[in-house]
C-alpha cells in the first residue's frame, strides 16, 4: 500500500486579517483574490511571481467575483458594484435598499447573475 505524503502548511502572507473571507482563483492573474470585510480590502496574491497586491474600498466588503482583466463584481454593505480595481474606476453601482440602515444584501445570487450577463452584454435592459 502507497503512503501518503504531507507537508506542513506555511504561511504565504502574514497579512493579518481582521476577517477575511470569499477566497477567489483567478487564472489569467496567475492569483488568489480574498477579502478583508472589516478592513475593506481587497487581496490578492500572485502565486507565481509572489507578489502581494491590496486594493481598498470605500465600504465592507463580502464578495468578489471576477468578470474580466480586473473588472470585479464587488458585494459591498448596501451595495453591488462592477469596478476595474487596477484604474479604480466604478463602472456600474446598484445600491440594495439603500432605506435600510445595515441590511445584508439579499436574493445576492440572482443580482449577482443579473450584473454578469448584463456586463457581458447578454441582457439588454430598455428604458423607457
Amino acid at each position: 500500500m502507497n503512503k501518503i505524503k504531507t507537508s506542513e502548511p506555511k504561511p504565504l502572507w502574514k497579512i493579518r486579517c481582521t476577517l477575511g473571507e470569499g477566497t477567489l482563483w483567478v487564472g489569467e492573474h496567475n492569483s488568489i483574490y480574498f477579502v478583508d470585510i472589516k478592513k475593506k480590502k481587497i487581496c490578492s496574491f500572485n502565486i507565481k511571481n509572489k507578489k502581494k497586491k491590496i486594493f481598498k474600498v470605500n465600504k465592507e466588503i463580502g464578495f468578489i467575483a471576477h468578470i474580466k482583466d480586473y473588472i470585479f463584481i464587488l458585494g459591498l454593505q448596501g451595495e453591488l458594484r462592477i469596478q476595474n480595481l487596477k484604474s479604480k474606476k466604478i463602472l456600474k453601482s446598484i445600491k440594495i435598499e439603500p432605506n435600510l440602515k445595515l441590511n445584508r444584501i439579499k436574493r445576492l445570487l440572482i443580482s449577482i447573475i443579473f450584473i454578469t450577463l448584463t456586463a457581458q452584454k447578454k441582457i439588454f435592459i430598455k428604458s423607457k
